[in-house]
């Protein structure tokens, strides 16, 4: 899926639960540059999960609890 011409501005991600892989989703798109600085990442999982407070250049500036799920929010913030 490699291609410079293409990065996203919005990325939704909701694995399966059982097979929790959003961190390395998240570093493999920004090893092939398909996201850039105003990519947002929309991260869904069991509330019993967290992800770590950054992953690359992309921080969590939010986590919501809706039931049996949360949702985390990353952009971009130089860090990592």
């Amino acid at each position: 899926m490699e291609n410079p011409n293409i990065q996203f501005a919005l990325v939704f991600l909701d694995p399966p639960y059982a097979d929790e892989k959003t961190v390395a989703d998240i570093t493999e798109m920004i090893a092939l540059q398909l996201v850039n600085e105003e990519t947002v990442f929309v991260c869904e999982m069991a509330k019993e999960n967290t992800l770590p407070e950054q992953i690359g250049p992309y921080g969590k500036w939010k986590r919501a609890v809706y039931g049996t799920i949360a949702i985390e929010m990353f952009d971009y913030n130089q860090e990592g």
